[in-house]
């Protein structure tokens, strides 16, 4: 299981097809930590619950149309493979700086903090991020799997 290898996680998708076992992890930490992360903290930005799955919604059709829309294989195991890795990299690359800009805001208004249209801006702005460099990735890797067949579609 890749997390934050991105390259590699690609040569692989690239080479060979993940086994059901390798996508299981992939959505089970996946989930667990979205889980985590997105426990609501505040009941002032109750509007995020509405936009949140139309971001969720427009992201998932976005990367469908970078793996190849009707014609893209294996979007699942692409998405959680790559959300996974994407996910990570965010988390290790962002969390610093992010922290750092809140404690600056926090100290420069005198411990008030940001407030819920700056936290609600941020937290779109990581979804929209988060979206696209899933997508750029899965553009990389669109395509038929080395040595496998086009896949049989199933007829009505």
């Amino acid at each position: 299981m890749h997390v934050l290898d991105i390259r590699t996680l690609k040569a692989t998708l690239k080479a060979r097809a993940l086994s059901s076992g390798e996508v299981v992890r992939y959505l089970a930490a996946q989930g667990a930590l979205l889980s985590w992360l997105f426990i609501p903290g505040q009941t002032t930005v109750d509007w995020m619950f509405i936009t949140n799955p139309l971001f969720a919604l427009a992201g998932a059709y976005y990367c469908y149309l970078c793996n190849g829309g009707a014609d893209g294989i294996r979007l699942a195991e692409r998405y959680l493979a790559v959300g996974w890795v994407v996910m990570c990299r965010g988390i290790a690359f962002l969390l610093l700086p992010l922290a750092i800009g809140l404690a600056a805001w926090t100290i420069a208004t005198a411990g008030e903090g940001p407030d819920d249209a700056v936290m609600s801006a941020t937290l779109i702005g990581l979804m929209l991020l988060m979206y696209w460099r899933i997508g750029v990735h899965l553009a990389d890797v669109a395509g038929p799997v080395a040595g496998l067949e086009t896949p049989v579609v199933a007829s009505r």
